[in-house]
C-alpha cells in the first residue's frame, strides 16, 4: 500500500509540475508574441514615419529643382513627381492616423499637424508661383517658409521615430526579462519533476514484479470474461474455452472437468482440452480411487503438485504412483452447495517453477465459474421440463375445457329450449303456476350457459387461441342492436339509456363479433348496478400514440368504486366487492376477458369511478382511418 501511494503521489506531482510547465509555457509564448506585435507594430509605425519623412524631403528638392529648370517639359515631369510623392506622404499619414496613439504620440502629432498643414499651404504657393513664372518670388518663399516649415516638419517626424525607438528598446528589455524568468522557473520545475522520477523509477523497480503478476492475472480475468461472455457459443464450448484459457496460462497439456461420484466410486470427464488430452474423451471413466481428484475430493480445497515424481510425494497415493502426468492442479467445484467434481490441469513434465499465488487464483477462479454454469445448466434444463410440464398441462386443460364445453352446452341448450317450449305451452294453457318455474329454469340455464362461454372463452385467449376476423365497420349499427338487446333490462331496472355520437364515420378496425361481445358486458354491467339512474354511451374521435382511435365510453349514474376496488376489477374470477355477486350475481370473468380482447385488437380498456356516484368504463380501439393511413405510409 505504501509504493502505491508513493507512485499516486509521485504521478501526480509530475502531472501538476506538467501543467504547471505547460501554464508558464504558454504564458511565456503568450507575452513574447504580443511584445513582438508590439514590436512589428512600432516598426510598422516607423517605416510609415520614415516614408512621410522621405516623401516630403523629395518634394522639396523637386520643388527647388522646378524653380531651377527653365524647360516647360521638365517642369511637368518635377511636377508629376511632386505629385506622386504626396501620394506616398498622403497614404503613410492616413495608415500612422488609423492606428491606436499614445497620449504621448498624440501631443506630437498635434504639433506635427500644424507643421504640416502650413509645410503644404507654403509649398502650393510657391506652385502657383512657379506656374506665373514668378521665379524669383518662388525662390523666397522657398527660402522662407518650404525650407524652414520643412525642417520643422522633419524634427517632429524625428521626435516620433525616437519615441518608437525607445519603445521598442523597453519592449525587447522586457521580453529578455521575463524569458529569463520563465527559463528559471522552467528549470527549477523540471529539476524537480526529474528527482520525483528518479525516485519513482526506483519505486517502480522494486515494485516491478508485483505489477507484472498483478498485469498478468489481470489479463487473465480479462480473457476469462471475454470467453464467458462470448455470444453464440454453448454452455460446453464455454467450458472447453475456458480450458484451453487455463492451459495456455499454466503452461499445461492437458485441463479436465471432472464429475465425481464416491458412492460409485467413479469419476468422469465431462469436458477435456489442451494441447494433448492424452487419448481422452468426454464422457471416459476412471475409478475414483485411482484419480488424483479423489486428492482434492478429500482436501476440499485446491490441490496442487509441482513434480508428482518426488519420492516424497509419488508414495502418498495409489493415484500418484500409477500416474503418467508429472505435474497437477485442480479446484474443487460444488452445484447447488454439494461437491460436484474438479476442474484441473496437467503436464507430463514437472514445472519448471512451482504454482504460485496467482496461478491457484486462475483455477479456483475457473472452477467457480465452472460451478456457476453447470448451476445454469441444470436450471435451465428444470425450467425446460417444468415448462414442458405446464404445457402440456395448458394442452390437457384446454383439451377438457372444449370437451366440457361441448358436453354441458348441448344438455344445456336442450333443456333451455325445452323451458321455452313448456313456458309457450304454459302460456296457453293459462298454467300460471308452472309459467314461474319454467322462467327460472330458462333463466339459470341461460345463466350457466354464459358462464360456460366466458370460461371457454378465457382458456381459449389463455392459451393463445382466440381467433379474430379483422374488418373494417361502422361502430353506430353495432351500438345500435347491442342496446336494442340490452333495453328490456334496462327499462326493468327504471334507468335511461342515451347514445351520444361526435359527428359521423365512426369506423374501427377490428373483430364486429368481439367487439359486439366487449361492448354487450360494459352495458350489461352498467345496468345491473345501477337502479333508476342513467346510462350513457359516448362514442368520440380521439389522437393517441400518433394514430386516430376511436374512445367508446359507457358511463353509469350506479352504485361506484373504491380505489381498491378498482385496481383489482379487472381481474379474472374476481369482482369488486365479495358481497356483490350474493347480491348482483356474476362470476367475474367479463371484465377480464374485454380487457383481454382489447388488447388482442391493439386497444384497451380503463375504468373510472366514485364510490356512491358512479363508473366510467372507456374502450380505445384504432380507427379503420388509422390502419389506412398506416397501409399507405
Amino acid at each position: 500500500m505504501g509504493s502505491k501511494r508513493f507512485l499516486l503521489f509521485g504521478f501526480a506531482s509530475i502531472i501538476l509540475l506538467l501543467i504547471a510547465l505547460i501554464i508558464v509555457w504558454h504564458y511565456t509564448i503568450r507575452s513574447s508574441t504580443e511584445r513582438l506585435q508590439r514590436i512589428a507594430d512600432d516598426q510598422l509605425e516607423t517605416a510609415l514615419l520614415t516614408s512621410m519623412r522621405d516623401a516630403t524631403l523629395r518634394r522639396a528638392i523637386s520643388l527647388a529643382r522646378m524653380n531651377a529648370i527653365d524647360d516647360p517639359f521638365d517642369r511637368d515631369e518635377e511636377f508629376m513627381k511632386i505629385r506622386g510623392m504626396g501620394t506616398v506622404f498622403l497614404e503613410a499619414r492616413d495608415k500612422l492616423w488609423a492606428r491606436p496613439m499614445t497620449k504621448a504620440e498624440e501631443q506630437e502629432w498635434e504639433t506635427a499637424r500644424k507643421t504640416m498643414n502650413e509645410g503644404g499651404q507654403s509649398q502650393h504657393r510657391m506652385l502657383t508661383l512657379i506656374q506665373e513664372d514668378s521665379m524669383e518670388e518662388a525662390k523666397k518663399v522657398f527660402i522662407k517658409e518650404v525650407v524652414p516649415i520643412q525642417d520643422k516638419f522633419v524634427d517632429s517626424i524625428s521626435g516620433i521615430l525616437e519615441m518608437k525607438r525607445k519603445e521598442v528598446e523597453q519592449e525587447v528589455a522586457a521580453a529578455a526579462r521575463h524569458n529569463e524568468e520563465a527559463y528559471r522557473f522552467t528549470g527549477l520545475l523540471g529539476s524537480v519533476a526529474m528527482i520525483l522520477f528518479i525516485f519513482m523509477v526506483v519505486v517502480i523497480r522494486r515494485t516491478g514484479s508485483t505489477e507484472t503478476a498483478l498485469l498478468e492475472q489481470s489479463e487473465r480475468i480479462r480473457s476469462l470474461y471475454e470467453v464467458s461472455s462470448m455470444a453464440g457459443l454453448k454452455l460446453n464450448e464455454q467450458i472447453d474455452e475456458m480450458l484451453n484459457l487455463g492451459c495456455r496460462f499454466l503452461k499445461a497439456d492437458c485441463g479436465r472437468v471432472n464429475k465425481i461420484e464416491p458412492e460409485k466410486n467413479m469419476s468422469t470427464i465431462l469436458n477435456i482440452a489442451g494441447p494433448d488430452i492424452f487419448g481422452q474423451i468426454p464422457g471416459m471413466m476412471h475409478f475414483l480411487d485411482e484419480s488424483i481428484c479423489s486428492l482434492t475430493l478429500e482436501a476440499n480445497a485446491l490441490l496442487a503438485i509441482n513434480d508428482i515424481k518426488d519420492p516424497k510425494i509419488r508414495g502418498q497415493h495409489k493415484s500418484l504412483r500409477i500416474s503418467r502426468i508429472n505435474s497437477y492442479i485442480a479446484a474443487p467445484i460444488s452445484v447447488y452447495g454439494k461437491p460436484y467434481g474438479t476442474v484441473n490441469f496437467s503436464s507430463l513434465q514437472k514445472r519448471a517453477a512451482p504454482f504460485v499465488e496467482t496461478d491457484k487464483d486462475l483455477v479456483n477462479l475457473i472452477g467457480s465459474w465452472v460451478s456457476v454454469a453447470i448451476e445454469r445448466q441444470l436450471q435451465q434444463q428444470e425450467l425446460r421440463l417444468a415448462k414442458d410440464s405446464a404445457e402440456s398441462a395448458n394442452k390437457t386443460k384446454s383439451a377438457f375445457l372444449a370437451n366440457m364445453s361441448h358436453e354441458l352446452r348441448t344438455p344445456l341448450n336442450a333443456i333451455i329450449g325445452y323451458s321455452e317450449m313448456l313456458s309457450e305451452e304454459a302460456h296457453e294453457s293459462g298454467d300460471r303456476g308452472a309459467i314461474g318455474d319454467l322462467e327460472k329454469i330458462n333463466l339459470s340455464g341461460r345463466h350457466l350457459l354464459s358462464l360456460i362461454n366466458d370460461v371457454l372463452d378465457l382458456s381459449k385467449i389463455e392459451a393463445g387461441r382466440m381467433e379474430f376476423v379483422f374488418e373494417d365497420f361502422s361502430v353506430e349499427p353495432i351500438v345500435n342492436e347491442v342496446v336494442a338487446t340490452i333495453r328490456p333490462s334496462v327499462y326493468k331496472n327504471n334507468n335511461q339509456l342515451q347514445i351520444s355520437l361526435d359527428g359521423n364515420h365512426h369506423e374501427l378496425h377490428a373483430d364486429k363479433m368481439r367487439f359486439k361481445q366487449v361492448l354487450y358486458n360494459l352495458l350489461s354491467n352498467a345496468n345491473k348496478f345501477t337502479k333508476h339512474g342513467n346510462i350513457y354511451v359516448n362514442v368520440k374521435h380521439l389522437r393517441r400514440d400518433d394514430r386516430d382511435c376511436l374512445s367508446i365510453e359507457i358511463k353509469d349514474t350506479g352504485i361506484g368504486m373504491s380505489t381498491e376496488q378498482m385496481n383489482r376489477v379487472f381481474e379474472a374470477f374476481t369482482q369488486a366487492d365479495p358481497s356483490i355477486s350474493k347480491e348482483y350475481g356474476g362470476t367475474g370473468l367479463g371484465l377480464a376477458i374485454s380487457r383481454r380482447i382489447c388488447k388482442l385488437m391493439d386497444g384497451e380498456i380503463s375504468v373510472d369511478s366514485v364510490e356512491g356516484v358512479g363508473s366510467s368504463f372507456t374502450v380505445v380501439l384504432p380507427a379503420a382511418q388509422a390502419r389506412q393511413n398506416a397501409a399507405v405510409a
